[in-house]
This record gives C-alpha cells, sequence and structure tokens, in this order.
C-alpha cells in the first residue's frame, strides 16, 4: 500500500511539472510568433494558466 501512495504522489507531481512545462512552451510559442510578425511581446501573464492550448505543434 504504501508503494501505491508514492505511485500516486510522484504521478501527481510529474503531472505539475508537464502542465508547467506545457504553459511555459505555451507562452514562449507567443512570444516568438508576436515578435516574428513585429508585434509587441506579451507579458507573462499572472496567471500562466491563461496559456493552456499550443496547438497542435507542441503536443
Amino acid at each position: 500500500m504504501r508503494l501505491n501512495c508514492e505511485d500516486v504522489r510522484l504521478r501527481a507531481e510529474l503531472d505539475e511539472v508537464r502542465a508547467s512545462a506545457h504553459r511555459t512552451s505555451t507562452y514562449l510559442w507567443a512570444r516568438l510568433e508576436a515578435h516574428a510578425a513585429g508585434l509587441p511581446i506579451p507579458p507573462y501573464p499572472e496567471d500562466p494558466a491563461e496559456f493552456t492550448d499550443p496547438g497542435p505543434r507542441l503536443r
């Protein structure tokens, strides 16, 4: 049972790391696209969850 609890904890930690990396890569992609288009660079949002769907290119 203890091993199972550790597995669940590690899985939750891994999911959070993946979500964080996903938000960061989406934000960086938005900055790159804005820069390439000559638009103002978007500031990092107060709530990083605003950048949640990078589209198929980063999945």
